[in-house]
């Protein structure tokens, strides 16, 4: 399922540009347009596709062609972005751009795709219905116009990585997990900044937030969803739970904090009224300092009314990114778009370390000089107790016993064949052998007589 949400305020700086023939876009008066890249599929950063520019109209069913690499330019359907993007995919395509078929600003959305769907290697983007029709009917005159899109972050010494959750989302906790053996080789190269979503209660606003909601504290100045409906919880023990969250990272260091989130993932979700204390206690957390954190970040005694000082500064967060979705990441300040997540991956996963997208982004946003030595790591490893663990690709180990195999075939063939020559010469010798003395014996014979 794809949803497409309104994000008013972000700006996408990625262009497409039209690098042959000469041509100027008149929305833009230059040679580039502004494209809303999907938050699915393979995002190169630090690099660039190019190509020459096909136009199919219609990429919602299976395409009977072979594209041979070309970038295909699509109008916007009713069938899912992702499904056009994976038919256009095994037809050959190396990226797809759809045109948005309404007169609103793409960059008033964002397309993306629910986890555990089908996933595209290509990166797959959206152009204005202007900019759209204006490259259809160029096309016309122009069928081999080249296009090109470079995939860029802002560089920095230190990396800075705001990471937006929720405590009671299991796929926030997703990337946590498989991103934690890369985060603890780079620690000291990165800062990470947790942003928990919230959301906050109109109705209470309005009443100067005296109202009670079991889905909120402070008032209704934070709010959470119910994270299992008719279930014991509710949003408030969501919100409490990212306040708890907040108050270890303050107390304790980052790799402590991961380490709760792991294990709050792993124990937590399906019986969770005793389960943050042992945790806690499980990886030496002070309890009591944690207590006393959330209760003094309250201005008052009474957490239903109280506003809280911790929750306010992560609003104000929130506010200044624009951001409503989760899990999402900002990486330098800068909106990441692409696959956050392994495929699937688990503790028996092989996976190429060089197909983890976001980390590879996470890479090419350090300076040249001050890259970790991690991000040249190639190969293939699994993920097992937050640790990275070699493995060969299954296809690898094939080939080595092939190999293997082969050698002690030749090894063999060239032994019997060496064998073979020397057994050859030594019955050769020794019928010459014999064959020289019977001529001796042969020559003698008249001399006897």
């Amino acid at each position: 399922m794809l949803f497409l949400i309104s994000l008013i305020g972000i700006v996408y700086s990625t262009q497409l540009t039209l690098v042959k023939p000469s041509l100027i876009v008149p929305s833009t008066k230059n040679d580039s347009i502004p494209v809303n890249v999907a938050d699915f599929g393979y995002v190169p950063y630090g690099r660039s596709v190019s190509g020459n520019l096909t136009y199919i109209e219609n990429t919602c069913n299976p395409l009977n062609i072979t594209l041979n690499s070309t970038i295909v330019l699509t109008m916007g359907s009713s069938c899912k972005f992702l499904s056009q993007a994976m038919n256009v995919q095994l037809a050959g395509a190396k990226m797809l751009v759809i045109v948005y078929n309404h007169e609103e600003d793409i960059s008033n959305f964002l397309l993306i795709a629910e986890y555990g769907s089908e996933q595209s290697f290509i990166p797959t983007m959206m152009i204005n219905k202007v900019d759209g029709e204006f490259l259809i009917e160029k096309l016309k005159s122009f069928p081999d116009i080249q296009v090109s899109v470079t995939f860029e972050l802002k560089q920095q010494k230190i990396v800075d990585l705001q990471y937006f959750l929720s405590s009671f989302d299991v796929f926030s906790y997703l990337f946590l997990e498989e991103f934690f053996p890369f985060a603890k080789q780079m620690i000291n190269q990165l800062t990470f900044n947790p942003i928990y979503i919230q959301f906050y209660c109109k109705e209470c606003e309005k009443t100067g937030y005296k109202a009670t909601n079991q889905n909120c504290i402070s008032g209704g100045r934070y709010c959470a969803q119910d994270p299992d409906l008719d279930g014991p919880l509710t949003g408030r023990e969501v919100i409490m739970e990212d306040l708890r969250q907040l108050c270890i990272l303050q107390q304790n260091d980052l790799i402590t904090w991961w380490n709760y989130m792991i294990l709050f993932n792993q124990f937590c979700f399906n019986d969770y009224q005793d389960c943050p204390s042992t945790i806690m206690k499980s990886i030496s957390i002070n309890e009591t300092k944690i207590n006393y954190c959330i209760t003094d970040s309250f201005t008052g005694n009474d957490t239903l009314y109280d506003d809280n000082i911790i929750l306010k500064e992560q609003r104000q967060q929130i506010m200044r990114n624009h951001q409503v979705y989760w899990p999402s990441l900002f990486i330098n300040g800068e909106f990441y778009k692409g696959d956050l997540f392994l495929n699937n991956v688990d503790e028996s996963t092989i996976f190429n370390v060089d197909d983890f997208a976001v980390l590879e982004a996470i890479c090419d946003a350090f300076l040249a000089e001050f890259r970790p030595q991690l991000c040249d790591t190639t190969g293939f490893f699994s993920i097992k107790e937050g640790e990275l663990t070699d493995q060969k690709s299954p296809i690898i180990t094939v080939l080595i016993w092939v190999g293997i195999s082969l050698f002690i075939c030749f090894f063999l063939f060239a032994s019997f064949l060496l064998i073979r020559r020397m057994m050859l010469k030594k019955v050769r010798d020794d019928i010459g052998s014999q064959v020289d003395n019977h001529l001796k014996n042969y020559f003698r014979m008249p001399q006897a007589q």
